[in-house]
């Protein structure tokens, strides 16, 4: 999926950031900080304010949760 994505998405677009969660409850973020399902945190970003670095000008363009589901840190309570 991380190879697509790289190739694909990123690949030589500069104009495009990705934030991919490990879980299928939160892929989207489908509740929008209803229960805390738009709280993962992936290497100290959330979901928002790292996409909103990406688009200020930041380096980085692609963060990665590095969790299998269901984990005790994401699914229960949304870090990383």
């Amino acid at each position: 999926m991380l190879h697509l994505i790289n190739t694909t998405l990123l690949g030589d677009q500069r104009g495009n950031a990705a934030f991919v969660t490990s879980c299928h409850e939160h892929c989207g973020q489908w509740a929008q900080g209803t229960d805390g399902d738009f709280n993962v945190t992936i290497d100290g970003w959330q979901a928002i304010p790292a996409l909103s670095s990406w688009r200020d000008g930041g380096a980085r363009k692609l963060w990665v949760q590095e969790a299998s589901y269901p984990c005790s840190s994401c699914c229960q309570g949304g870090q990383s």
